[in-house]
C-alpha cells in the first residue's frame, strides 16, 4: 500500500511539537509495512500567507504525478482536504481527512465561500477521521456528512515526550490548551465545582 500524507502540521527545528502526531502517525504506519510519502508545510512559513499553500500544492501534485498511490490522507480536513481531491483526481486514491477542529469549527465559517468548499471537500472524502465526538457530530450535522464515513480517533499523546527529569507528585487538573469556548473549559471549571461539593 501506498500513501501520500499531505499536512500543513509537520513537526520543524524551528516548532518540534507542531504536528508530532502526525509524525508519529506516519512512522507507525512505516513500521507496519506501509510505503508513506509525506509533503508538508514549512513550519517556518507565516501561518498569515495564504502563500503557503502555493509550495504544499505544488510539491503533493508533483508527488501525485511521480506514483501511483492508494490513498491520500490530509492533515487538517480544511484547507488541506482540497489539496488532497487535486491529488486523488490524478489517480484512484482514496482520501482520508483528519479534522482536528478549527479546520470544522472556524475556518470553514469566514466566508460562504469557505463553507461551500469546505462542505464539498468533506463530502467528497472517502473517510474522515475526527479527533472527538464533538467535532463528528458538527461534520454530520453541519456539514451534511454521512455519518458512516466518519470515525473517532484520538491523536492520543505520549507522555515520554513531556516527562521531565524524576517523578513530581501532585493533586489536582492540568488543562492545556487555547482559551476558547469550543475546548470545553467552561464544562470543566463546572465539574470541578461539582466534585468539590460532593
Amino acid at each position: 500500500m501506498r500513501v501520500l500524507v499531505v499536512a500543513n502540521l509537520w513537526p520543524s527545528q524551528l516548532r518540534p511539537e507542531t504536528g508530532s502526531f502526525v509524525r508519529d502517525q506516519v512512522d507507525e504506519l512505516r513500521r507496519l509495512g506501509v510505503t508513506v510519502d509525506v509533503v508538508s508545510a514549512s513550519a517556518t512559513s507565516s501561518r498569515k500567507t495564504r502563500l503557503r499553500y502555493v509550495p504544499l500544492v505544488t510539491a503533493s501534485l508533483r508527488a501525485s504525478r511521480r506514483s501511483c498511490y492508494d490513498v491520500v490522507a490530509c492533515h487538517i480536513a480544511f484547507p488541506t482536504g482540497v489539496v488532497g481531491m487535486l491529488c486523488r483526481r490524478m489517480g484512484r486514491a482514496r482520501l482520508v481527512l483528519h479534522a482536528h477542529g478549527s479546520d470544522v469549527m472556524a475556518l470553514p465559517y469566514r466566508s460562504a465561500a469557505h463553507f461551500r468548499a469546505a462542505r464539498m471537500t468533506f463530502r467528497s472524502a472517502d473517510h474522515i477521521v475526527a479527533n472527538s465526538l464533538f467535532i463528528r457530530n458538527a461534520l454530520v450535522e453541519q456539514f451534511d456528512v454521512s455519518a458512516s464515513r466518519v470515525s473517532v480517533v484520538s491523536p492520543g499523546v505520549a507522555p515520554g515526550f513531556f516527562a521531565g527529569p524524576g517523578r513530581v507528585r501532585r493533586t489536582g487538573i492540568l488543562y492545556v490548551g487555547r482559551l476558547v469556548a469550543e475546548k470545553g473549559l467552561g464544562t470543566l471549571i463546572e465539574a470541578i465545582g461539582e466534585v468539590s461539593r460532593s
